[in-house]
């Protein structure tokens, strides 16, 4: 095996403070293991053989546990992590930082399917196409018009009047040309969802829900939960960027497993028509910074999913929370219910 530093790795010594990288990998050492590693670090500069560091550590006196910390904290890694393809080269600095094996990271043969594409559905094919995904399915019904372009970056004035889901597909695929792009320029419907299952010869590996318009939410989790297919709602409350319980088919809870998110439907007829005239002209506060924080968020439990790290995907039974003031983590459990009617197959 070869081996290669970390390109972030970062050193700092400056009167008694001393450290070594930021973030999760940052740690504090002794003084000698400090010297130590900053010379394995520039030895490493180049790739070399296991054989050529033991070597090395030999000839400069440096004990084994210095090979054992730098391997820890990733400053040196496996040489091929950095020659890994399919995906744009910068984030495979930030993905060996998140990921528990980054050599097996691969979406070329993934399939993506997103319902929504306003600032939310702007903010989650962005990175996911240049994270290489195979194949992606683009569901909204809107056109692009000026009241948008506070956060939709992929649109301009001059998108303005054409459909969404043909404007983000244009954008998306002059950053990545490989990928298959399906667009519906549509409202959801079941028919609609059940349509692409049928028609497509691959199989959905995740569906991104991103519209709040109707009853969205139902008709996703029906289609997710009857056909075993993983589901993550992204949205805001408000002044809250949210992301939903993450539903993977018999691992976790869909949404309508507890009513403790407030979404199943009363009978009360006569003041659900007053809430409704309540809600007249209720228009959304729909900004960049909560739109880009939650779809953040979701894309950090996304790469846990399909890296199959499912222990660390945060939003596992559970809705979670940023507010937009103070930036405090909130979050409700959601149990699973193995008697709940969308997704009780799961035990089948």
């Amino acid at each position: 095996m070869f081996y290669i530093k970390k390109l972030t790795n970062l050193f700092s010594y400056i009167n008694s403070c001393i450290f070594i990288n930021l973030g999760k990998y940052q740690f504090t050492p002794k003084q000698k293991d400090f010297i130590n590693l900053l010379h394995l670090t520039i030895f490493t500069t180049a790739q070399k053989s296991e054989k050529e560091i033991y070597n090395f550590l030999k000839d400069q006196t440096i004990p084994h546990s210095t090979w054992n910390l730098a391997l820890h904290y990733k400053l040196i890694i496996l040489a091929y992590r950095l020659n890994n393809k399919g995906f744009h080269p910068k984030n495979k600095l930030f993905l060996d930082l998140i990921l528990r094996d980054l050599h097996k990271f691969n979406l070329e043969k993934d399939y993506i399917l997103v319902i929504g594409c306003g600032g939310i559905g702007n903010f989650m094919t962005y990175p996911l196409t240049t994270l290489g995904i195979g194949k992606m399915t683009l569901i909204d019904g809107d056109y692009v018009e000026a009241s948008n372009l506070n956060r939709q970056f992929l649109f301009d004035y001059h998108s303005m009047g054409r459909s969404k889901v043909d404007v983000m597909a244009e954008k998306l695929h002059f950053m990545n040309s490989k990928m298959v792009i399906h667009t519906y320029s549509q409202e959801l419907s079941t028919e609609l969802l059940e349509n692409i299952y049928h028609e497509s010869n691959q199989k959905i590996s995740l569906v991104i829900l991103s519209a709040d318009e109707g009853n969205c939410l139902e008709i996703a989790n029906t289609f997710c939960t009857s056909r075993k297919i993983a589901l993550l709602n992204i949205g805001y409350l408000n002044d809250f960027s949210v992301i939903d319980p993450f539903y993977i088919p018999n691992l976790s809870a869909c949404y309508y497993c507890e009513d403790s998110l407030g979404i199943t439907k009363q009978n009360n007829s006569i003041l659900q028509e007053k809430i409704k005239q309540a809600h007249k002209n209720h228009q959304a506060p729909s900004f960049f910074t909560n739109n880009a924080i939650t779809s953040s968020m979701a894309i950090i439990d996304i790469l846990y999913f399909f890296d199959q790290s499912f222990d660390q995907i945060n939003s596992l039974n559970k809705r979670i929370g940023i507010s937009n003031h103070d930036f405090s983590f909130h979050s409700i459990p959601i149990r699973k219910n193995y008697s709940c009617k969308y997704c009780s197959t799961d035990r089948s």
